[in-house]
């Protein structure tokens, strides 16, 4: 799991894993999971970021997903933003134990990088 001595950068369009959420159990349960990334990064012109609840891996299907878009920021002012983003997902009819990984992505390729930790 990424901390704050442990940060995780968000440098590809592909999904990048932030955290690993272990559903413990057994049986078959609906599963409701909310995480709280922190990010930051700076010079950003309007740039948009995804951040999402996987199953099983990075690569896995999203159960939940929000979109994060930074202020357009000029270095006059203060290129560094940061901010706690929220991103809940719903799974039903979950054979457990099962694996979530809480992932982000840059929209555009173009975008500045992000670094992140989970709350």
């Amino acid at each position: 799991m990424a901390d704050d001595a442990d940060p995780v950068v968000i440098d590809s369009t592909a999904r990048v894993a932030v955290a690993t959420l272990a559903v413990e159990g057994t049986g078959v349960r609906d599963v409701a999971l909310t995480a709280h990334v922190y990010v930051e990064g700076g010079d950003f012109a309007g740039n948009a970021y995804g951040f999402a609840i996987c199953r099983d891996s990075a690569a896995g299907p999203a159960v939940g997903y929000t979109f994060w878009r930074p202020g357009d920021k000029s270095p006059e002012q203060n290129p560094l933003e940061a901010d706690t983003v929220v991103v809940t997902g719903f799974d039903a009819a979950v054979s457990l134990p099962a694996t979530y990984v809480v992932c982000a992505d840059k929209i555009s390729a173009g975008s500045p990088s992000l670094t992140a930790c989970l709350r």
